[in-house]
């Protein structure tokens, strides 16, 4: 009431009076008039002076330096409790007078535990935050609490933009305070002191004026000595410069390189950034040399790129690097040694080695147990990844006992209803989903995604993940169109969110694809699958896993429909990418090779698969040994082509009776290759591979049927030794494999290869009385097929009913 009317009023921020019975936190003051109200922890040191000076919006800016403080660490720039434990004239002092710690300085300060749980808070771990606020973040957040209004931001909406300036990598207005106004406002601070300072000063320098009389008398032999110490202290600060600066460049490398990656690259060629890496990566080592500490943390940003671009084995060399260093610093107990491990072991497990992985994530857990403790969250991460590589090892009961054990203790260290125990139910389930506990996977990613959406809200970017992971589990029960909907619900969603191009849009692509190809709708599952493609390709490049994954899935969608061509297309593609980096990864570019190799085959393009199978056995007969499966496979594939290839010829040739060496030769190479694979494969002993023997034998019997035909030289004796020799295999092929539980394809082939070899035998020897069996067998072909087409039309009928 101003003269008994009411009067709107505009109040800064935590200004607020109690009326009646209502009552103020405790936090708050009032007090009569002219006194101090509002609200200390933001109160501004204009309005702690109460001088009658007119307090404007500047005010306000400094209680919004405040809540960013707060927002970044955690804390009030000011102890709360401290504050309130002083006495009225010392608050007030302490706002207008101490300066608060920089946020990353209060960081750093504070006790690990503390750290740790802010950083987590933050979807961070501790160092991360502080090199994160560190530098830019620390000047916005300064110049918002400067004493002097003057220096602050003018307006909330400089603020608001000097923030957006740091998000967009830009210059900042705000800036660290200049020597020269730190200096003159402590002196301010401190005058008596600084007067009597001043005194003494004075004193000294009189005396001074006597003591240059004496000392220009020896003048000569000072100035010597005095230019060696000069030289000396010049060279001191020349190399403490160049400390500092390259301090500075570590971490203007590591702020800059940590933010980049394929989704902050949107649209952009990644090959500019790989050079860059590769360049600092050459030279880090020789410009840090006295530096180790500065290089082993920027050999692990560097790692981590090379982890999120896709380059596993670069960013395992980085880490390890990095590892060694911390290991020569502070010792192996140490917690620097401890994240470099873990990093290690992500980059051990995207290569598959899970021997290695395991091993490095154990001496990580072991470290944190020693320094931690049992119960912390740095622990429990580690405990995690832990489950993550007995999951990849298929040791899956150990993953899911350590995976239950890192839910109880992320439970226990925050709550039963937080994202990190949400988090950890979804890997949970990934699991029992895995070891076929479907029920309890299902209702344990239910649980989940409703936890997550009521502490995130349903526009969160982890709803979409949960949606996939939900979609899984009901894709595995059958539940198809369920499957698809939840696909479709986090397609949906991530559209909304991140716009019509983002890596994430691709992968509920790839997923929306699977299960449209499940239920047989092979147009709409092409079409999804060529969306994700081109986004990956786009966004992550071609030599990207998630391309990769993409193009296959893609070819298999094709196979499907019997697209060929367009299936060459894309192995040709993908074939001239890998080959880039086939020396870095030479399984993956061998059966590449193979795939491609097998889909000219089918073409009848022999000339241009011959070579690529040629290339995947000698490389695979450089670094495998003889028993290996991926090397038996490329034999008898080869062995198969080069008999497909002869009986090929031996049909288009027959019409003018005529006979080129190289066929004949190529079917002896089919012979002996066919042999040596089926006398490898009958020396082992696994149940397995009993189908795989029946095959090589079925493929066998067609190479000595090529031989027959192609092989004109061949006495009458050895070609009906040969016949002979061709149907016990095939016959004997064929039984076990229509027995096997293998796919329907290696049946069919084997029935054709019965089919071409009474043709054959009838062809040879008219009386011989096989054209009965020619009948027989191709009845038995057309029947298999029929059976094939039925069986598919079954399936189709049930996934349409469910």
């Amino acid at each position: 009431l101003h003269d008994g009317v009411p009067v709107p009023k505009v109040i800064d921020f935590g200004v607020a009076k109690a009326t009646q019975s209502q009552r103020l936190t405790d936090l708050t003051l009032f007090t009569q008039f002219e006194q101090m109200i509002g609200t200390p922890l933001y109160m501004s040191p204009e309005q702690a002076e109460m001088s009658g000076l007119d307090i404007d919006t500047r005010s306000d800016i400094y209680s919004l330096g405040v809540l960013l403080y707060e927002l970044l660490t955690g804390r009030t720039p000011f102890d709360p409790e401290e504050l309130m434990k002083a006495g009225y004239d010392e608050m007030r002092r302490v706002i207008r007078e101490e300066e608060p710690q920089k946020p990353s300085t209060a960081l750093h300060t504070m006790t690990v535990e503390l750290r740790t749980t802010i950083a987590l808070h933050r979807q961070s771990d501790s160092a991360k935050l502080i090199n994160l606020i560190r530098g830019d973040l620390d000047w916005i957040v300064m110049k918002a609490l400067e004493k002097d209004r003057t220096r602050r931001y003018e307006t909330a909406n400089g603020f608001a933009l000097d923030i957006q300036r740091h998000l967009d990598s830009e210059p900042v207005l705000a800036r660290s305070p200049s020597i020269g106004y730190r200096t003159g406002k402590l002196i301010r601070k401190h005058k008596g002191a600084f007067a009597a300072v001043a005194a003494v000063l004075i004193a000294l320098v009189s005396g001074l004026a006597t003591s240059t009389m004496l000392y220009l008398r020896d003048k000569t032999a000072w100035a010597s000595e005095s230019a060696q110490r000069v030289k000396a202290e010049a060279n001191e600060r020349t190399a403490r410069t160049e400390v500092t600066k390259s301090q500075q460049v570590a971490q203007f490398m590591k702020d800059m390189l940590g933010g980049v990656g394929p989704s902050v690259a949107l649209g952009r060629d990644t090959m500019m950034l790989r050079e860059i890496l590769d360049k600092t990566a050459a030279r880090v080592g020789t410009d840090l040399k006295d530096q180790p500490g500065v290089e082993a943390e920027l050999r692990s940003t560097i790692g981590s790129v090379y982890q999120a671009l896709g380059d596993y084995e670069k960013a395992e060399a980085m880490h390890r690097k990095a590892l060694a260093i911390w290991q020569t610093l502070p010792g192996n107990e140490h917690l620097d040694v401890a994240s470099s491990l873990f990093h290690l072991t992500y980059a051990l497990l995207s290569q598959n080695k899970l021997a290695e992985a395991e091993t490095s994530q154990r001496d990580a857990l072991a470290i944190q147990r020693s320094l931690l403790g049992e119960e912390h969250p740095e622990v429990a991460y580690s405990l995690h990844q832990l489950a993550m590589v007995f999951w990849k090892q298929g040791k899956r009961e150990e993953a899911e006992k350590v995976y239950r054990e890192t839910l109880a203790m992320r439970t226990r260290l925050f709550s039963k209803e937080h994202v990190e125990v949400a988090q950890l139910m979804h890997a949970l389930a990934i699991v029992l989903r895995w070891q076929g506990k479907l029920d309890e996977a299902e209702s344990m990613q239910r649980e989940a995604l409703e936890m997550e959406t009521k502490l995130l809200g349903k526009e969160h970017p982890d709803i979409p993940n949960s949606l996939q992971n939900l979609g899984n589990v009901l894709r595995e029960k059958g539940r198809l169109p369920e499957a698809e909907a939840a696909y479709r619900d986090g397609l949906t969603m991530r559209q909304h969110l991140f716009g019509s191009g983002h890596p994430e849009i691709a992968n509920s692509l790839n997923n929306l694809a699977v299960i449209l190809r499940d239920q047989g709708k092979l147009s709409d599952a092409e079409a999804a699958q060529r969306e994700a493609l081109a986004m990956h390709r786009k966004f992550l490049g071609d030599e990207h896993p998630e391309a990769m994954r993409s193009r296959e899935n893609l070819i298999g969608v094709l196979q499907e429909q019997g697209k060929l061509a367009d299936i060459e297309t894309l192995f040709r593609e993908e074939l001239a990418v890998v080959r880039k980096a086939g020396k870095d990864n030479p399984a993956r570019l061998e059966t590449l090779i193979s795939d491609s190799a097998e889909i000219l085959q089918r073409e009848e393009k022999y000339a241009e698969a011959e070579p690529l199978y040629r290339e995947a056995l000698l490389s695979r007969r450089a670094r495998l040994p003889a028993e290996d499966e991926e090397l038996l496979r490329t034999t008898a594939s080869l062995g198969r082509l080069l008999a497909d290839w002869a009986w090929a010829e031996h049909i288009s040739e027959s019409k003018v009776q005529h006979r080129r060496p190289e066929i004949a030769e190529r079917a002896h190479e089919a012979e002996r290759l066919l042999r040596a694979c089926l006398t490898t494969r009958l020396a082992g002993t696994e149940d397995s591979n009993r189908w795989r023997i029946a095959d090589v034998r079925s493929r066998l019997g067609s190479a000595l049927v090529a031989v027959v035909v192609a092989d004109t030289n061949l006495a009458t004796d050895a070609r009906q030794a040969k016949l002979t020799e061709a149907e016990g295999l095939l016959l004997e092929g064929n039984d076990d494999l229509q027995k096997s539980k293998t796919g329907s394809k290696y049946k069919q082939d084997a029935l054709i290869r019965l089919v071409h070899l009474y043709e054959a035998w009838d062809e040879l020897a008219p009386n011989s009385g096989k054209a009965v069996q020619i009948g027989e067998w191709k009845k038995k072909l057309s029947e298999f097929d029929q059976s094939t087409e039925a069986k598919k039309a079954t399936a189709t009928k049930k996934d349409a009913a469910r």
